[in-house]
């Protein structure tokens, strides 16, 4: 029964002492490791670059490859070709969807409404 009770007491012992390590370990990894991503992202976001690529900014704007060329060759969407590849502009992509995101709003509000429409 004794040697029984002492394991038992070492198990417990034992499990104590790792979870008394890991949590030590957490107050110190943890910390350092989210200083050490908020560096890297400051560091990346210091390095954006100025032109992206065709494939890129579709992911920026959340639409296919082939709508935004198509958009890009009749020059909806500003852009530039350099080389013979299309770049566009980071800044010029965010001016781009503000400014048409408040002509959007704009004409939103201008369109009659359709119980409007249905009484004319």
């Amino acid at each position: 029964m004794i040697a029984k009770s002492s394991s038992s007491i070492e198990e417990s012992l034992a499990r104590a002492l790792a979870s008394a390590v890991t949590a030590a370990m957490c107050e110190v990894v943890v910390p350092a490791i989210r200083e050490t991503l908020r560096e890297s992202f400051t560091r990346a976001e210091q390095h954006q670059p100025i032109n992206v690529g065709l494939a890129d900014a579709a992911v920026l704007l959340s639409i296919s490859e082939s709508q935004l060329h198509r958009l890009a060759r009749r020059g909806v969407v500003p852009s530039l070709i350099v080389g013979g590849r299309r770049l566009f502009s980071v800044d010029a992509l965010r001016e781009w969807v503000q400014q048409s995101s408040g002509a959007n709003r704009k004409s939103a509000r201008q369109a009659p409404r359709k119980s409007e429409v249905q009484r004319a």
